[in-house]
């Protein structure tokens, strides 16, 4: 085997270092370099992307805190509107109320006032049957013949004595 012939170990040996120096040279000056250059821009970006979310973190919670009191803001104005709405409608519900009350009111006084004169003249109409009710039955029972108005007058003194 030529390898471990040692006459052959001097040029094995130039043969060594010219290659590993020439892959020392060639890997610290062109390959180490841009890995080095690629590492670097990537901790770049990195640190821009995380800079970059971090800013859109604040932005968020910022415009969430801008939501919520506008949530807050419009809750509370519908519970405004709604204590508004509620306080109008019973005040309407009030009105009509007593608007139908009034009316009630008015035309149970109406329909008592009819019941009264309906009553006085049912009144003078029983009177007036009663007292030729009257006069018919003395006359032919006792065959006595009073007028009607006597009749009536005992009638009406009989109604203010029962009053």
């Amino acid at each position: 085997m030529p390898q471990l012939n040692v006459e052959t170990f001097p040029s094995l040996i130039f043969w060594l270092i010219l290659s590993f120096g020439a892959l020392y040279l060639g890997l610290n000056y062109f390959v180490i370099p841009k890995i080095t250059k690629i590492l670097e821009s990537r901790e770049e970006k990195i640190e821009n992307f995380l800079d970059k979310a971090q800013k859109f973190q604040k932005k968020s919670v910022e415009i969430q805190k801008i939501n919520e009191e506008k949530l807050h803001e419009a809750h509370l104005e519908a519970q405004n509107l709604f204590s508004e709405h509620s306080k109008e409608m019973r005040d309407l519900y009030r009105k009509k109320e007593e608007e139908l009350s009034t009316s009630f009111h008015k035309q149970y006084l109406k329909l008592e006032e009819d019941l009264t004169l309906k009553q006085q003249e049912t009144s003078k109409i029983l009177e007036a049957d009663a007292s030729e009710f009257i006069h018919a039955f003395l006359s032919k029972v006792t065959n006595k013949q009073l007028s009607k108005e006597e009749i009536q007058k005992e009638i009406l003194e009989m109604k203010k004595d029962k009053k």
